[in-house]
């Protein structure tokens, strides 16, 4: 019964949440083990916008579109209302997590992504680029995280990779992109398409972005060092 999906990120825990704006509800997705879904948050400000852990994985942010856009701290099915921390775009489509710790967003029209600190406040810009040229951000999302660690009981990041999935016309489907930085700019790189208007989250320890279909039917995985499809999975399952 999951409808209207617009936010996906993959937890500290090994899970995926994904959020419904229909029913502005964030459900958690056993994605890993078996497969099990369950309810994370039973309201947040859902419309449009994307979800991101803070770089200690102790903090889930959203940036939402809804009341004009706004950038909240989410606090799972407790007495602690979501908190409002700042204004954002009222056209923000995605959000990521930088290994500097702050944010990168993007919003539709812009052909720049802003980077908000832990706070909610502007602090710096990138100008996109696609093929050397200025690129418009279209409806999409981001998603992020480390897959090399050296060595691997170290925490220190040797290879951070950031995605952004954008959907709209002359797109059929949705594309995938990585994202790499060069002289101040965030320069775009294809990588593969899915038939169908996607969300994305990383499991940076499998290297798998998993696309999350709109209309909640069912979620594709994608081996990104093997440039493979997983098998899908559906969403067909019952909610604990």
């Amino acid at each position: 019964g999951l409808t209207q999906i617009t936010q996906a990120v993959f937890s500290p825990d090994g899970k995926m949440l994904v959020s419904s704006s229909v029913q502005n509800v964030i459900y958690s997705l056993d994605v890993m083990n078996g497969y099990s879904v369950s309810v994370y948050d039973t309201y947040s400000p859902i419309e449009g916008g994307d979800l991101a852990y803070s770089a200690d994985g102790t903090a889930l942010l959203m940036a939402t579109r809804e009341g004009g856009g706004g950038f909240y701290s989410i606090f799972p099915n407790s007495d602690m209302p979501d908190v409002l921390l700042a204004n954002v775009s009222m056209v923000v489509t995605g959000m990521s997590t930088m290994p500097s710790g702050n944010l990168l967003i993007s919003s539709k029209g812009a052909n720049q992504m802003s980077v908000l600190n832990m706070a909610g406040q502007n602090i710096g810009s990138f100008p996109v680029t696609l093929d050397g040229e200025m690129y418009t951000l279209r409806d999409g999302d981001m998603t992020s995280g480390c897959n090399t660690f050296n060595p691997p009981s170290v925490n220190q990041c040797d290879s951070y990779t950031t995605f952004y999935v954008n959907h709209g016309p002359n797109v059929s489907g949705s594309d995938l992109y990585s994202i790499s930085y060069q002289d101040g700019t965030a320069i775009l790189s294809f990588i593969t398409n899915v038939n169908f208007e996607a969300n994305i989250a990383y499991n940076a320890d499998a290297d798998l972005v998993y696309f999350v279909n709109k209309n909640g039917s069912m979620i594709r995985s994608y081996h990104v060092g093997t440039d493979t499809f997983q098998a899908d999975l559906p969403l067909n399952g019952e909610v604990d």
